[in-house]
């Protein structure tokens, strides 16, 4: 059954709009939305709002659930689809939906601030599959991801990269001169989760239960990838290099081609 968009009526007036979908199991998105909105919450009280988009999700059985649905919002594949140049998809998005200078420089930082805080979040997680249907865009610059069937390394392309990022993302923060202020976001978010690590690891530890016997490592994962031992310093370099390789990752690109070859003939 295709995933059917469901429209409620809110008492006291408007609308809310979910995602019905059957076939796929979303605990573990369930999960992933629990960690992000604590993530968001963590950040904003430690001072530094990363324009996360934690959206709704409920698992009404092992494969069925709702799945809450973001206004304004694209694919990265639909972006680039639009774009009459593919290296300047996303800044020529966000100047097409925010004509005005002060906007599109909100845009702008929201759209920095939020790639950094989805790649420390996806490191930590070991977020699979994360080709470009995957990752969405708000027509006000919020980068975000969906779909969280494969985490904790798993992934069902081989030697994928642990980040995924586009040419087009660092185009952006090129044109915005935003390029430093993107890595000084990335390695504030990921040392402020390493120094806060026991409360995603208290969640964590509290909703694993619900999930299936081949993500039982799921602790011992993000306790690794947090890498409590080392320095700040040294965490930088680390999460720094992970985003450098990613972003040179040959091998991400050719899959983006065969999965897009694969959608289309469906």
């Amino acid at each position: 059954m295709a995933p059917m968009l469901v429209t409620f009526k809110v008492k006291g007036g408007g609308t809310i709009k979910f995602i019905f979908k059957v076939g796929d199991d979303l605990r573990k998105d369930q999960m992933v939305m629990c960690i992000i909105d604590l993530v968001d919450n963590l950040y904003k009280r430690l001072g530094l709002d990363l324009c996360l988009t934690p959206y709704q999700i409920l698992a009404v059985a092992p494969d069925e659930g709702l799945v809450g649905f973001v206004e304004n919002s694209y694919t990265l594949s639909q972006v680039r689809d639009q774009a009459k140049k593919a290296q300047d998809a996303l800044y020529s998005f966000l100047q097409r939906h925010n004509t005005k200078g002060p906007i599109l420089d909100m845009a702008i930082e929201s759209f920095v601030r939020s790639c950094a805080g989805y790649c420390v979040i996806t490191y930590v997680l070991g977020a699979g599959d994360r080709h470009l249907d995957n990752l969405l865009i708000t027509t006000k610059g919020r980068l975000f991801h969906i779909d969280f069937g494969y985490l904790f390394g798993a992934d069902p392309k081989p030697l994928a990269p642990s980040i995924r990022v586009v040419s087009e993302m660092f185009e952006v923060m090129e044109a915005s001169r935003q390029r430093n202020a993107f890595a000084t976001n990335v390695c504030w978010a990921f040392n402020r989760l390493r120094s806060e690590s026991r409360h995603i690891l208290n969640l964590v530890g509290l909703m694993k239960d619900m999930l299936p016997a081949e993500d039982s490592n799921c602790l011992a994962y993000i306790t690794k990838k947090l890498d409590l031992k080392l320095s700040d310093a040294q965490a930088d370099r680390l999460i720094l290099e992970r985003i450098e390789a990613s972003a040179n990752a040959i091998l991400a690109e050719i899959f983006e081609y065969f999965h897009k070859v694969a959608t289309a003939r469906r």
